[in-house]
């Protein structure tokens, strides 16, 4: 990690009500706050940035099988959370739809995890089957380096849905 900026030396743009005191220098009647800001924090935890690292949010979808996005992890062992939400307009009776994380655990073993979603009045499954709003929680994944983790919206049924979704990839640590 740098180290720690003087205030004069956080550069232009950088609100420095967003800095984190490490130090104070004092000499004499003078002292100088050395500080981080935020974002530069941030930016050298384990090296990646923490935060969103994949998020969409798509509008009038219709398709049986829709890829929400996919990430390639970096070099090392990370643990991600996942979450994200359906607002279902219509769907053909009998048919449901899925919120699927795709991934390699740690131990190198693909993963396919159905994950549940819960409807407007608290009711949750993995199978999404009535026109509503429905809320994916966050999930936490540990994830191998260097490979794909995705977020997949599948109908099962083979009838004809319209809906809305969006789904985040937030690292952790």
């Amino acid at each position: 990690m740098p180290p720690p900026l003087k205030l004069s030396q956080i550069p232009a743009g950088v609100p420095t009500a967003n800095t984190l005191l490490v130090g104070v220098e004092t000499t004499g009647i003078t002292s100088i706050d050395y500080q981080y800001p935020i974002g530069l924090l941030a930016a050298y935890i384990n090296g990646l940035a923490t935060g969103i690292v994949a998020n969409v949010d798509s509008m009038a979808l219709v398709s049986s099988a829709t890829t929400m996005w996919s990430y390639v992890t970096p070099a090392a062992i990370h643990t991600y959370s996942i979450g994200g939400y359906v607002n279902i307009a219509s769907i053909t009776a009998a048919n449901y739809l899925t919120f699927t994380a795709i991934y390699t655990d740690e131990n190198g073993i693909p993963q396919s995890d159905i994950l549940p979603a819960f409807d407007n009045t608290g009711a949750g499954s993995g199978q999404m089957g009535a026109a509503g709003v429905y809320s994916i929680p966050t999930v936490n994944k540990r994830v191998l380096n260097g490979t794909a983790i995705r977020v997949d919206i599948n109908l099962t049924g083979g009838g004809s849905v319209h809906y809305d979704a969006g789904a985040t990839l937030r690292f952790i640590i």
